[in-house]
């Protein structure tokens, strides 16, 4: 079984107003009429962030506790 099996969509149906799981055929469970079809998001990965070199370190306050 897939991940995408256990996922549930939580949906309102816009003629009746009843709130229900997607079901496999896109139906609304009480008025039978076609749900809105489903909408995925797909979040972009971060951006990697640059590591703080040297100058960074030189630049410290506590410098001198850092070296020893």
């Amino acid at each position: 079984m897939d991940t995408t099996d256990l996922d549930r969509e939580v949906i309102r149906c816009k003629t009746c107003g009843l709130v229900q799981y997607r079901t496999r055929v896109g139906n609304c469970r009480r008025c039978l009429r076609l749900l809105p079809p489903k909408v995925e998001f797909l979040i972009p990965p971060p951006e990697p962030q640059e590591l703080p070199g040297d100058a960074t370190l030189r630049e410290m306050a506590n410098r001198e506790t850092v070296e020893i």
